[in-house]
This record gives structure tokens, sequence and C-alpha cells, in this order.
């Protein structure tokens, strides 16, 4: 397995953006907001990434769609809890229509505060957004804590890039993004499955047994 240690330093956000360096997604669309500050500030100050602010959530998706389609990598954009969210669907629909990867990043209210009728929250008994964005994705989630962020993010991405490919979405509480690390970072050939599933040179060779085998006999259990 391929690991790294994070820094003491690191906060959650800091996993987060260095799964997206692995991935090769340097660029975020959307429109800042604050259910979402901790995590485009971050792109914002990182030196390697680029953040493209739209005047719309829906035209950012689009253009998030339109640079995983030129570049054949994945797309990412972002949107605030509430309408910002909302405004998301169409574009986000669009990619999982044409089969375009898109990791799609929504905000969330506090955690202490969910289930309280916090400002734009959107927990399941409400306006469920996870609810919303599950028809039109490959996989939607709340991240439930801050020790299975990274968990979620391995599992969307992964998702998002292999077999028909499609947009993945997280909803992610504002206080998650600035908790500390808790886990090391892993590399995407870890979280990725394999093509070679099977040993084909053995499978090759009990092939050419069977074949030539006059009275051939397969056994098979444990």
């Amino acid at each position: 397995m391929t690991t790294a240690s994070t820094d003491p330093r690191d906060r959650m956000v800091d996993v987060f953006l260095r799964y997206l360096r692995a991935e090769g997604a340097r660029v975020v669309f959307g429109v800042p907001g604050g259910l979402l500050h901790p995590f485009f500030t971050a792109i914002a100050e990182a030196p390697d990434f680029h953040l493209v602010v739209a005047k719309h959530e829906c035209g950012a998706a689009f253009m998030a769609d339109g640079y995983a389609r030129a570049s054949r990598s994945l797309g990412v954009c972002a949107g605030t809890s509430g309408p910002g969210a909302t405004n998301l669907l169409t574009g986000v629909a669009v990619a999982f229509s044409d089969g375009v990867p898109l990791l799609v990043v929504t905000g969330q209210a506090p955690s202490h505060s969910l289930g309280k009728g916090a400002a734009q929250e959107t927990p399941p008994e409400d306006i469920d957004i996870v609810a919303m964005f599950k028809p039109i994705t490959k996989y939607s989630a709340m991240v439930p804590g801050p020790a299975k962020m990274a968990h979620h993010l391995r599992r969307a991405l992964r998702l998002a890039l292999t077999e028909r490919p499609g947009p993945v979405h997280l909803n992610i509480p504002v206080d998650f993004w600035e908790q500390p690390a808790v886990e090391d970072w892993v590399a995407p050939p870890t979280y990725r499955p394999t093509s070679e599933l099977f040993d084909r040179r053995a499978v090759s060779a009990a092939s050419r047994r069977l074949l030539s085998a006059k009275h051939p006999v397969i056994l098979v259990g444990s």
C-alpha cells in the first residue's frame, strides 16, 4: 500500500486537496459561500490550484463538465448549502447523462447545528440535498464526521473515474474542514480497482491442459 504520513499541522481540507492533486484535479469551479469557506480559502491559497469563480453555480457545473471533457480528467465544482447546492443540479445531470467524471462538493451547516433549523441547513428530514443528487450521480453522501471524510472521498473518486465515468457528490459540514487530519494519505492505485483481476498466464496454462486432457475433471471449492 502506498501511503504517506500527514503533517501534524494538516487539517482535513489539506488531506482533501492532496487527493485532488493526486488525481490531477487542480482547477475548481464554483461560487464561494459561507458554508464552504474553508474549502474555497484553501483552494485560493494553494499555489498549485486555480479557483474559477462563476456567476452562478449552474455555470460552474457546466464549466467543470467542459474542463473534464477537454482535459480527459476529473472536473471539480462546488457550491454552498441550500440554493448554492440546488443550482448545481442541472449541470450535474448533464454530466451524468453523458458519462463525464465530476466531483461535486456542497456545503452544509455545522455538525452541531444539524437538525436545529440552522440557516441553509439541508438535512434528510427537510430539503434533502443528498437525496436530490442521488438520481444524477454515481454516489451521493453526507460525510458523517472528519474521520470519515477521506474514506468517502476515496470511494467517490474511485466511482467517478472507473467503469462508466460520471459525477459524484459529497456534502460536508463546514466545521469538518479545519479539523486535524486523522489518517494518512493513500495513493490512488491503492483505492482504484485493478484491471488485472486474475493471473492471465495461469489461466492460459490451465486451459491448455484442459484442452489436451483425455478425461478432464474440474474440482472447484475449498
